[in-house]
């Protein structure tokens, strides 16, 4: 992942559901009281928010359909925006990872240590 951030010419791009999640976990774990603007400082760090609009609706209900595995909608949704953009989405997430690569472009990196 550093890698990909010191590369000048990648545009990274940021599913506005994934915001939405983050913003959930942050309020239960109370960090949102103490330090409300840490949603809108990770925003800054990507190019782009991308909306989750019908077309992405649709994209992942095919995705969701289309995993042979359980696949949940809010990480149909997230991949679902790479997917319309036709872009590499970059995770470490089990659950997208089981997505087959013909139905989205994906680099899947280690866990956490």
């Amino acid at each position: 992942m550093r890698e990909i951030l010191r590369d000048e010419g990648a545009v990274l791009g940021l599913s506005a559901a994934v915001l939405f999640e983050f913003q959930v976990r942050l309020q239960e774990k109370g960090v949102l009281d103490q330090h409300p603007d840490t949603v809108a400082e990770y925003e800054s760090l990507f190019d782009a928010a991308i909306p989750v609009d019908s077309v992405v609706a649709r994209a992942a209900f095919q995705l969701k359909r289309d995993t042979p595995q359980r696949l949940p909608a809010m990480y149909a949704l997230i991949a679902a925006c790479a997917k319309t953009h036709d872009v590499v989405m970059v995770h470490r997430d089990p659950h997208i990872a089981q997505i087959p690569a013909h139905l989205l472009k994906q680099e899947v990196l280690p866990p956490k240590t």
